[in-house]
């Protein structure tokens, strides 16, 4: 009896081994499917992230563009509306001295038409301050809404980055 109690012993250690062997084996297997799967999450973690900055730089080259483009244009205006001014401060110092010289009576229709010129030199101006001023709006709402637009990517690639690790 205890010869064969001996045997089981043996035989009990020997499969226990083997199961203990079976089971680090499987371990490592799991293991090395477990860091393969990791690697992968991060480098596709990484790519995103990638994207995302790329997409957030090319929002701010647009909206860097459509600020130039806003400056230029009310520029533009700015100078077309200088123009008309000095160009009807010009016409109203000729009127005014062809009113001079013709007496009291040419004089306040001079002064009539000179006024007139003002206010619409004045509307002139008004009108491209507003343009500008709308350009320049755009701009602003273009490029607050690619930094938004940026900031919801990273935060993705981020949220991403985070649940694969």
């Amino acid at each position: 009896a205890k010869g064969k109690a001996q045997e089981a012993k043996g035989a009990a250690e020997q499969k226990g081994k083997e199961v203990k062997d079976k089971a680090q084996e499987k371990g490592q297997e799991l293991k090395g499917k477990a860091e393969g799967a990791a690697d992968a999450a991060k480098g596709k973690a990484q790519e995103l992230k990638g994207k995302a900055e790329g997409a957030v730089d090319s929002a701010k080259g647009k909206a860097q563009e459509a600020k130039g483009a806003a400056e230029q244009k009310g520029k533009e205006l700015k100078n077309k509306a200088e123009g008309a001014v000095d160009q009807a401060k010009g016409k109203a110092l000729e009127a005014k001295g062809a009113a001079e010289q013709k007496g009291a009576e040419l004089k306040g229709k001079a002064q009539g038409a000179v006024d007139a010129v003002k206010d619409k030199a004045q509307e002139v101006k008004d009108k491209a301050q507003g343009a500008a001023d709308s350009a320049k709006g755009k701009a602003q709402e273009a490029k607050g809404a690619a930094e938004q637009k940026g900031k919801e990517l990273k935060y993705k690639a981020q949220e991403e980055e985070q649940e694969l690790n």
